[in-house]
């Protein structure tokens, strides 16, 4: 069990990770736009400036100790992000980082289609 206190839609999230040799997955998605995107993008690399970072188009992957988390968007302007780790609780923790800083810059900088 995590320490917080967890939110409905925190909790229905961490509840799809998956085990898909060798790694635990979770998965989300949501209706986005390329500008909020991008704006969430450049924040985010701030947000974990110490991690290693790659950045190719519309995909944006952040390497965590055994594992890394890729948040990217597609043509059709949904925002998806997907956390893998060998560790479980470890994949947890990771979207649940990415997943609050991605409520937490909804509420400052509201999507803009």
């Amino acid at each position: 069990m995590l320490p917080y206190k967890l939110t409905s839609q925190e909790e229905t999230t961490l509840s799809y990770l998956r085990y898909n040799q060798p790694f635990f997955s979770i998965h989300f998605s949501e209706e986005s736009s390329f500008f909020f995107f991008n704006e969430f993008s450049n924040w985010l690399q701030g947000e974990f400036d110490l991690f290693f970072k790659e950045e190719h188009q519309n995909i944006l992957k952040i390497y965590f100790p055994n594992g890394h988390t890729i948040v990217s968007i597609n043509q059709n302007e949904e925002i998806s992000i997907r956390s893998l780790n060998k560790n479980s609780q470890k994949c947890k923790n990771s979207m649940l980082k990415l997943l609050r800083s991605y409520q937490f810059y909804k509420k400052i900088k509201p999507i803009k289609h």
